[in-house]
């Protein structure tokens, strides 16, 4: 076999999909809704969490609420998709690590983390999802989670 194949090297990839929710006193204090610094905390969590950021962009055509947009930041190993919905201080969105070259899961993790730290949410949720080449899809863990007192504590 070839070296590099999918087939030998590839180990599909974990994605976390989240809900954060917000009060509104939260999100006008960290700037939850406002494009820059929304791009800013993930960049920063990107970052800390020692990925390679590539490139990204913020989509805010859809009109229905001031602070509505998608922003997409691509990263060597995939990339961080969020959508806000300030009009119910909801944010919305998914950190996805290819397992390539090496098993990110942890990191997926740890990004997903970075991102919750600098947002504050008052509550949310999240389910792990691994898949890819010759896999099924194969939920791996749910639950909730709250923000208090500067800390996260989890909940499956």
């Amino acid at each position: 076999m070839e070296q590099g194949t999918s087939r030998q090297r590839g180990r599909g990839s974990t994605n976390i999909l989240f809900d954060l929710y917000f009060t509104a006193e939260d999100a006008k204090r960290f700037g939850i809704f406002e494009r820059e610094n929304l791009r800013r905390v993930i960049r920063e969590a990107i970052k800390r969490v020692e990925m390679t950021w590539r490139s990204g962009f913020v989509d805010e055509g859809h009109g229905w609420e001031p602070g509505a947009m998608s922003v997409f930041e691509s990263i060597q190993e995939s990339h961080v998709r969020t959508e806000t919905w300030p009009q119910d201080l909801h944010l919305q969105g998914e950190v996805q690590l290819c397992n390539y070259t090496k098993d990110n899961s942890k990191a997926a993790w740890a990004l997903l983390m970075a991102i919750v730290a600098e947002l504050h949410p008052r509550k949310g949720s999240y389910l792990v999802v691994e898949r890819g080449p010759g896999r099924r899809i194969r939920v791996k863990r749910g639950g909730q989670f709250a923000w208090e007192d500067n800390r996260i504590f989890l909940s499956a």
